[in-house]
């Protein structure tokens, strides 16, 4: 059930849907409480193989997830959906289904010059489709700071497969981060690269 996608320095795969996978080997799998979590540990894993497995998976002093032969990866879960990014650069992912929650709290992570190009609707995709570029750009190096403040795009474009983010760094320092979407029936993905 895992879908991939391949784009030039990376390859996002999916676990798709609400079937279960097959139970992780892993020793951390038994520490984790919750059976839903349990569940997701599972999907991803099933996105990591057959190369790879939750053995490979390391975290760096920021968290950031990394796999033992120094590839990048970046994970992101969200309902019945799993994705796994792997890449030859660093790279951030996020996976999110549609919530009405994401309207409720769009002040604290869209940007002001963001809100004046969106729809006042709850209905209006462009809130999730910041909602995700913004978790997968923090995911790149696990700073973000602000989402509201110091992540923006001057230029959202709801038909965009590819928007450019601006992220604020060191003070007053702008990156730009190409953000690549993945739109599904059910779900966004994001996928982040710094440029």
């Amino acid at each position: 059930m895992v879908e991939i996608t391949t784009f030039p320095h990376f390859e996002v795969r999916i676990w798709n849907g609400a079937s279960s996978a097959p139970v992780s080997d892993h020793p951390n799998r038994s520490l984790i409480r919750l059976e839903s979590r349990r569940t997701e540990f599972d999907k991803i894993e099933q996105c990591l193989l057959p190369k790879w497995s939750y053995h490979d998976v390391f975290k760096d002093s920021k968290g950031k997830p990394y796999l033992r032969d120094g590839t990048h990866v970046s994970i992101s879960h969200s309902g019945d959906y799993a994705a796994v990014a792997i890449s030859t650069i660093p790279v951030g992912i996020d996976i999110q289904v549609q919530s009405p929650l994401l309207f409720k709290v769009r002040s604290k992570f869209c940007h002001p010059m963001e809100l004046s190009q969106l729809s006042p609707s709850p209905e209006d995709e462009l809130y999730l489709k910041i909602w995700c570029a913004k978790e997968a750009i923090f995911k790149i190096n696990g700073q973000g700071g602000n989402f509201a403040r110091d992540i923006f795009c001057s230029d959202l474009n709801e038909t965009s497969n590819f928007l450019t983010f601006h992220q604020q760094i060191e003070g007053n320092k702008l990156q730009d981060v190409g953000v690549h979407f993945l739109k599904k029936t059910n779900y966004f993905v994001a996928i982040a690269q710094t440029l």
